[in-house]
């Protein structure tokens, strides 16, 4: 996976399609070295940037591996969400699996008081 770790656009370049075609590079900069998807992080305080990666481009989701879905019980408590692209659906099946194995141990009985007493 590609993982962009930030990018910030000025408020006077943005809605240019400056965005979309960094958005584009890393794709290609992807798909050109055999990997399976692009990850990044987009702020929940950051309404247009979610807009932009959610609506605006295809093919961008929630990743099963965001907090908000690996961890629902403390999703309120994490200021982003990790945004995917993928295009090997082999890959993008092994990340919900595992994800999936890590939300039912979040989910299961008193692993949440474990974890807040291993916190105090």
């Amino acid at each position: 996976m590609l993982y962009v770790y930030e990018v910030q656009v000025v408020a006077e370049a943005q809605r240019k399609g400056v965005g979309k075609h960094l958005a584009t590079l890393a794709e290609l900069i992807a798909k050109k070295n055999a990997m399976k998807g692009v990850l990044l992080t987009s702020f929940k305080n950051n309404p247009a940037s979610n807009d932009f990666f959610l609506r605006k481009l295809k093919g961008y989701a929630v990743s099963p591996i965001s907090p908000s879905y690996a961890n629902p019980l403390s999703a309120e408590e994490f200021t982003y969400e990790i945004l995917a692209k993928l295009w090997d659906p082999e890959a993008e099946a092994l990340l919900k699996a595992r994800a999936d194995e890590a939300r039912q141990a979040w989910l299961e009985s008193d692993l949440e008081e474990k974890v807040m007493e291993k916190l105090a």
